[in-house]
């Protein structure tokens, strides 16, 4: 092939996906509005400070403000106080004596001690690597100098003693323990007792007088100089990277908001954001529990977060009280955004994520979509075909009726991951990669509305991108939502009609014990049915809101539905009181074996072309006829 046919034009861009979603055109258009002032936290597996693109902001501001481990799976007991001897030492917790350095300043003179298996910190992958490189490079060429020397000293007792009928008592001992000593060695090599436990360091922490510092002995020279120093992250912004646990979280975190400054095709969605890491993967039982979340939250709230994204689907064991109720708190109390992917366990219907199927409203959940420049790019396909959803892709509706999907953005990219992968960058995919893609989207308009000083609450930027958001090809509600996200006509929506009188108003829509019509079963579907649904609008922190919002609060609704097999009132009257409404269902014109969906949407009259202000949905499946 000839030089002149080589494209040299690579498309970096579409490495990580921005132009499907606008967010590259939108910061084309405002540069400032780039995240800048936004917070995001990761609750994910950590994110690692030294990966590419997440040092800095786009205007010059460290990139991760703040780390925590939230599982106490890193936890180190220093309640053990010591006092350096004359010569500068101390006695760590594993016996080696420890030099502290001269320079050091400790007022109290007081080093509490610890230690921890450093295994404990690795994912499984990195921990397999190490112990893999540590018993073929030490352990086994080890071991078998030490087999070849006891095989040597048998040989030699048998040469001088060939008859072992004719060996004294002594000598009898000394054949059956070297004979003993060569089986042991042998044994080893494929016997569970050939396990490298890793190694254990010792920790030592001390208040210099205004920061506690801490330093890991990992060097094994005894000598604190050779290590780092550490203090808190969020003060000293210093760290040492042991692991960050896995490649997950990073991966996560640099598609939201990665920035490049050299190469600004490689940069997340929105690269003036700022990070704040929290661990919630405990790497003892590999998943998250309640009391690791209830941190999280805590702390996503401490340090003034806008945007949580949660690209990790957690066991609906820890979500029946007070952890799913801090969750919708964070929301509906603290105004922050909550993002979480819709699930990789598609396509059957109702796989979306749990969490999904209680406080539905609380959250943005969002599907994973391939887009014809990813297929060509991200993954080097050599057809490139029209834009669809990845099959593994969560669908709904929920089991108590909900949607499930509120929109879907790109699901896949080739970003920066933790140093320790060996790996400039990977290629991953999944409804984890799509939610951090529209968390950048919210950090970019949050950014914009911030700078303009626009109210907004979580609930008018929910509407914002359910209403504007784009029906892609082959458009299907239960697996894209309301479509793939569109910034650029979200922002224009957010600032059309700021200020309106429902901006700070979610309206909590549920018939029954759930949030949606869902007709599943056969005997559901034979008749017509009638179901009561009840309206209730609740404001944006709404104990502490003022009680003359609550009696201003009044809309006029049009409800719509679209289907001629709902039939629904025409208008709705709301103030801030519940309402009630029937609605009726008559699933016997649909065809068999398919599954219909139909949305009842409730128009402001004053301002249609803003789009529904609540939505109620209708689900009858035939697949069980």
């Amino acid at each position: 092939m000839s030089a002149s046919a080589v494209n040299e034009s690579f498309p970096l861009w579409a490495l990580l996906p921005k132009r499907e979603t606008t967010a590259q055109s939108f910061i084309d258009k405002y540069p400032e509005y780039d995240g800048r002032g936004i917070k995001i936290a990761i609750f994910d597996s950590g994110v690692d400070p030294g990966a590419d693109g997440l040092q800095t902001t786009s205007d010059g501001k460290p990139k991760i403000i703040d780390m925590m481990d939230a599982t106490g799976a890193g936890d180190v007991d220093t309640s053990t106080v010591v006092e350096a001897d004359g010569q500068g030492f101390i006695t760590g917790l594993t016996g080696t004596k420890l030099k502290i350095p001269g320079h050091w300043v400790n007022p109290s003179g007081k080093y509490h001690i610890g230690m921890k298996n450093i295994y404990e910190l690795y994912p499984e992958g990195v921990r397999t690597r190490i112990a893999r490189e540590y018993r073929e490079t030490y352990l086994v060429p080890t071991h078998t100098t030490i087999k070849a020397e006891a095989v040597r000293e048998l040989r030699d007792f048998v040469d001088k003693h060939p008859e072992a009928s004719n060996d004294t008592f002594d000598e009898k001992l000394i054949r059956e323990d070297l004979k003993s000593r060569v089986d042991f060695l042998k044994d080893m090599e494929t016997n569970t007792m050939f396990k490298d436990l890793g190694p254990t360091c010792d920790c030592v922490v001390f208040y210099d007088g205004s920061h506690w510092m801490a330093v890991i002995h990992t060097s094994g020279t005894g000598n604190l100089e050779d290590c780092t120093l550490l203090g808190n992250y969020r003060e000293c912004l210093t760290y040492g990277t042991i692991s960050d646990r896995a490649s997950h979280g990073t991966h996560v975190a640099s598609i939201a908001a990665a920035n490049f400054p050299n190469d600004p095709d490689r940069n997340g969605v929105a690269p003036g954001a700022q990070i704040v890491s929290i661990c919630i993967d405990d790497i003892r039982y590999d998943r998250c529990n309640g009391s690791s979340l209830v941190r999280a939250l805590n702390k996503a709230i401490e340090t003034g977060c806008h945007v949580i994204n949660m690209s990790y689907n957690v066991s609906r064991q820890y979500f029946d009280g007070p952890v799913l109720d801090l969750m919708s708190e964070v929301v509906n109390k603290y105004g922050i955004l909550f993002v979480i992917s819709a699930n990789n366990s598609g396509p059957s219907l109702s796989t979306v994520n749990t969490i999904r199927t209680v406080h539905s409203a609380s959250f943005i959940s969002v599907g994973a979509y391939l887009s014809p420049d990813m297929m060509s790019s991200v993954y080097s396909m050599n057809n490139q075909i029209p834009g669809l959803m990845y099959h593994f892709t969560g669908r709904g509706p929920t089991l108590l009726g909900d949607l499930g999907v509120t929109v879907c953005a790109p699901g896949g990219a080739i970003t920066s991951v933790p140093t320790c992968e060996l790996s400039r960058a990977q290629l991953i995919n999944g409804t984890s990669m799509s939610a951090p893609n529209c968390a950048g989207c919210l950090c970019l308009l949050l950014s914009g509305l911030k700078a303009l000083n626009v109210e907004y609450s979580p609930y008018s930027m929910r509407r914002a991108i359910e209403n504007t958001a784009l029906k892609i090809e082959n458009y299907e509600p239960l697996t894209h939502g309301h479509g793939l996200i569109q910034v650029n006509k979200a922002f224009e929506h957010l600032t059309q009609y700021k200020g309106e009188i429902e901006m700070d108003v979610r309206f909590h829509v549920t018939c029954g014990q759930g949030l949606g019509v869902y007709l599943r079963e056969a005997v559901d579907v034979m008749n017509p049915s009638l179901h009561v649904i009840k309206i209730e609008p609740i404001f944006l922190n709404n104990k502490q809101i003022d009680n003359k919002r609550k009696v201003d609060f009044e809309m006029n609704l049009s409800l719509v539905c679209d289907n001629e097999w709902i039939t629904c009132p025409e208008f709705l009257h709301m103030t801030y009181d519940k309402r009630e409404i029937t609605i009726g269902v008559d699933p016997r014109p649909l065809n068999e074996d398919s599954v219909n969906f139909a949305l009842i949407k409730a128009y402001d009259v004053k301002y249609a072309e803003k789009g529904p202000n609540a939505r109620k949905e209708d689900h009858t499946n035939y697949s069980d006829l």
